[in-house]
């Protein structure tokens, strides 16, 4: 039971990190690894198949302020899609230990880009920046 509610906040502040902030996404296969017991191909897997939901609750919500460019859609989506296979194919195939290697990589380097951007001018504009996903 406490592994539950412990798994169950840590998505919750993963999901608030993504909702505020853009990023956070890459910490939920580590939760689900560490805190849910899973292993981490599961984790990994689960992890982004929670993402399709909440990317096509992200696209509706955008589609519907008329923010997406469908064409650059279709551009991505033509690169999208088959690395998507190969990086599926690459966690079947590649041992836990260099997944969990690959992921620290990815999660430093998603720190370190997020940190070297600085806020930007309209967050830096807003006097509650650090609560500006609230608005």
């Amino acid at each position: 039971m406490l592994t539950t509610i412990t798994l169950l906040v840590s998505a919750l502040i993963v999901g608030v990190l993504v909702g505020c902030v853009g990023i956070g996404g890459v910490l939920l296969p580590p939760a689900l690894a560490y805190v849910g017991g899973l292993d981490l191909h599961l984790a990994m897997a689960t992890g982004m198949w929670s993402f399709l939901f909440t990317g096509v609750v992200g696209t509706i919500a955008y589609s519907r302020r008329n923010s997406v460019d469908w064409r650059m859609v279709l551009w991505l989506g033509t690169g999208i899609v088959p690395a998507a296979v190969v990086g599926a194919l690459s966690n079947a195939a590649l041992p836990a230990a260099v997944l969990m290697v690959l992921l620290a990589t990815l999660i430093t380097a998603t720190g370190v880009n997020a940190f070297a951007k600085g806020p930007s001018a309209e967050r830096a504009a807003t006097p509650l920046a650090p609560f500006s996903c609230y608005r």
